[in-house]
């Protein structure tokens, strides 16, 4: 398997493994202590790494489009709390 295919194989079972964390949390079903978020941080630390080793200029676009984004959604947050 080429180096691309594996990076994007890791990428969506880490997202898929998120994913189906965020529904457990929302719903209510989330038995996990802290450990459990402490894993899943590990799981995308470990991918962000190999992602940035196999193209670090598409990284920081993407990791800069991702700080951007965090930044709108926290001040609607903070719009919406006042």
């Amino acid at each position: 398997m080429s180096k691309e295919r594996e990076l994007i194989k890791e990428l969506i079972e880490v997202l898929g493994h998120v994913r189906v964390d965020n529904e457990m949390a929302l719903s209510g079903d989330w038995n996990k202590s802290d450990d459990g978020f402490e894993c899943e941080q590990a799981l995308v630390d470990a991918v962000l790494v190999k992602a940035e080793e196999y193209d670090k200029n598409l990284f920081d676009e993407a990791m800069k489009e991702s700080r951007k984004y965090m930044e709108e959604m926290t001040k609607e947050e903070e719009e919406d709390d006042e």
